[in-house]
């Protein structure tokens, strides 16, 4: 009885994380599909507007095995206030943290110690 439930219970375990891989694999590979279908059709949209109502109803049967979940439509929408101030506020902590990645934080150490001794020793230098 050991044997044969240990084996039983060691296929079960082994086919379920198979299978559980498997299918992450399969909706992550399908969602990526999803994603770079509507990557395509946005610069598609840049090109030529009136060809984006024609590949939004055009149904495509191999497009990731017929699923098609999570895909929309893409209207050209100006942007608000909202978001160019998320884009502005992105592009300055993107600058601050290259400011901060480039930085050389030996000398910084340095420099901050040679202004806590100055102002220690009320600016004299010994």
């Amino acid at each position: 009885m050991g044997f044969s439930s240990s084996f039983i219970s060691g296929f079960t375990l082994t086919s379920t994380i198979i299978y559980l891989s498997l299918l992450h694999h399969q909706r992550s590979r399908s969602h990526q599909a999803s994603i770079l279908h509507a990557s395509s059709q946005r610069l598609e949209t840049l090109i030529n507007p009136q060809l984006t109502s024609n590949l939004a109803t055009m149904h495509d049967e191999n497009y990731s095995g017929g699923l098609r979940e999570g895909i929309h439509d893409y209207r050209l929408v100006e942007r608000g206030y909202m978001e160019r101030f998320k884009d502005g506020w992105n592009r300055e902590l993107g600058a601050g943290m290259q400011r901060v990645l480039g930085s050389n934080f030996g000398s910084v150490g340095r420099a901050v110690e040679e202004r806590v001794e100055g102002w220690a020793t009320g600016g004299k230098t010994a």
